[in-house]
């Protein structure tokens, strides 16, 4: 059967890296197919060769603390205080050579909503209230969190102040969530593997860079990994009182840093509720504990009353909308005058050229947020029929938006943002430009040249980090139950592929930074399979 499990998933591997091709060239399906059965048969190979020269090469090794002779090892005390100390030191010259920091677009629209500035954001909002800014678009604990910063820089008389100590704050907030997510496999792995599994993250410049830059997706990521983690020791060690707290406090602050946390909270808890029996009331009170909290008192409740724009809809239908945009682009002749009247209603768009393969911005910011729930019933009910008509459309959209998360060939977006420069006062003021401007260019070239080398650019992409993981689902030996920590992160991509921006790497960053820990955990059991059936 695990044989099988590996050819399906290799021939799924080799049409994944060929899907790209495809869009571009219309290959036919039978070079796909070619591929496919080519890549099976490299997919194979590999993985004979792989655990054969890996289980030839481990050494037998106690599991413990660090395994082995711990007495010699740097780290058989205070983990965490160790670790958190050396990727803070890792990672704060970066902070410092880009003094005051890089913005992204969506932190410099949350500072200028603190700052009393209407943004794009806002404007898409159903509800806009006069004289009030901050939208729930971006996450809105994160904008507050931001403007406290700004706020207090311009309490100081310079705004770049504030930037830079919050660059710092999610420096900190990042180490420790890491250094947690690392100490947690010290007792899981032998000396080597863990040293090994260290220095790879540590020295891993996409991580390191993504630190000090795009602040809410990386706090998201690291908070989800983290929930990962907990899971991770809940299989290990059994539901403890203080792994239920923990849970309970992700569950409900993971909405909070970033909107779809809710989504995957509630996935994510009915699949343990079947996964994990005996516990079924603590994962009940996690979804119900972050619906209440977040989508009822905060989102019901004290938004309203603090007159903060909801989030437009949008977001959630953007892979409709790209479907949609696709086939009128095709087949305009063809629609019906009474599905185009109902599409209008949802998409008043004239010219549907505007459509753009890989990002749906210019289709979803034409929403019309003052469609009503019949409107957008009658929408999905004409999708579903032209979706019959016209599949090719609809195949072709889909995969043009998502293939970025599964296709190794596709180059990964948003590695090597370097941000921008936004006024987010009305006399025009700016953060300044990083003061170490030479030497950050130059890091910024090295990245750049990384992520684009013919030879190095699949290290740095999401689709690598995917498949990794699934190979690991299936190579892994042990209790299956023992797999479900890994959960959180095929919810995220699965949620990736509902993105607005192909192959994002701010999307899928948690893909891309869990999968050495999925892989080392795995292999790891597997070889000690392997070593305990020899003797």
């Amino acid at each position: 059967m695990k044989a099988v499990l590996v050819i399906i998933t290799a021939i799924a591997f080799g049409i994944s890296c060929v899907t790209g091709y495809y869009l571009e060239t219309d290959m036919s399906y039978g070079m796909m197919i070619m591929f496919g059965i080519g890549d099976m048969c490299v997919f194979v190979l590999l993985y004979r060769v792989f655990f054969r020269v890996f289980h030839m090469k481990k050494t037998a090794c106690l599991r413990g603390v660090g395994g082995g002779k711990t007495e010699n090892c740097l780290f058989n005390r205070n983990t965490f205080v160790k670790v958190f100390a050396v990727i803070f030191l890792l990672w704060i010259p970066l902070v410092l050579i880009r003094y005051p920091g890089i913005q992204s677009g969506g932190v410099s629209a949350q500072f200028q909503q603190i700052m009393g500035m209407d943004t794009l954001a806002r404007r898409l909002s159903p509800v806009i209230y006069d004289g009030h800014y901050i939208s729930g678009h971006h996450p809105v604990l994160l904008t507050f969190l931001f403007g406290m910063f700004i706020r207090i820089g311009a309490e100081a008389g310079n705004v770049d102040i504030g930037m830079f100590l919050l660059n710092c704050a999610v420096c900190i907030f990042n180490a420790l969530g890491w250094a947690y997510i690392i100490s947690s496999f010290y007792q899981y792995l032998n000396r080597r593997e863990w040293f090994l599994l260290f220095i790879c993250f540590s020295a891993n410049p996409l991580i390191i860079s993504l630190n000090t830059y795009v602040l809410k997706d990386n706090l998201f990521a690291t908070l989800l990994s983290v929930y990962c983690i907990v899971i991770f020791r809940i299989c290990q060690d059994g539901m403890t009182k203080r792994y239920k707290y923990q849970m309970l406090g992700i569950s409900i602050l993971l909405p909070f840093i970033k909107n779809q946390g809710i989504y995957i909270v509630a996935l994510v808890n009915i699949i343990l509720i079947f996964s994990i029996r005996n516990t079924i009331r603590a994962w009940i009170k996690n979804i119900v504990f972050s619906i209440l909290i977040y989508g009822i008192i905060f989102s019901g409740v004290i938004m309203p009353l603090m007159k903060i724009s909801p989030g437009g809809k949008q977001e959630m239908f953007s892979l409709f909308f790209q479907a949609t945009a696709k086939t009128m682009l095709e087949h305009s002749d063809e629609i019906e005058k009474e599905e185009a009247e109902v599409i209008t209603k949802i998409l008043p768009i004239e010219d549907w050229s505007v459509y753009t393969p890989h990002k749906s911005d210019n289709i979803k910011f034409q929403f019309n947020q003052k469609a009503t729930s019949t409107d957008l019933k009658d929408f999905f009910i004409v999708w579903i029929k032209i979706g019959f008509r016209h599949p090719k459309s609809y195949i072709k959209a889909i995969l043009a938006q998502t293939y970025g998360y599964y296709n190794i060939d596709y180059e990964t977006a948003d590695w090597n943002w370097n941000g921008a420069e936004h006024p987010f006062t009305s006399n025009g003021d700016m953060i300044s430009a990083p003061k170490w401007e030479t030497l950050n260019q130059k890091i910024t070239d090295f990245l750049s040249w990384c992520i684009h080398h013919e030879h190095f650019k699949y290290v740095f992409n999401i689709a690598v980090s995917f498949w990794l993981i699934a190979m690991c689902c299936l190579v892994y030996e042990g209790e299956k139950k023992n797999l479900l920590w890994i959960v959180p992160t095929g919810v995220q991509w699965l949620i990736c592929l509902l993105s607005p921006v192909n192959g994002s790497g701010r999307y899928g960053m948690v893909i891309y930074e869990m999968a050495p820990f999925i892989a080392a955990y795995t292999f790891s059991a597997k070889t000690d399979d392997l070593q305990s059936k020899e003797s």
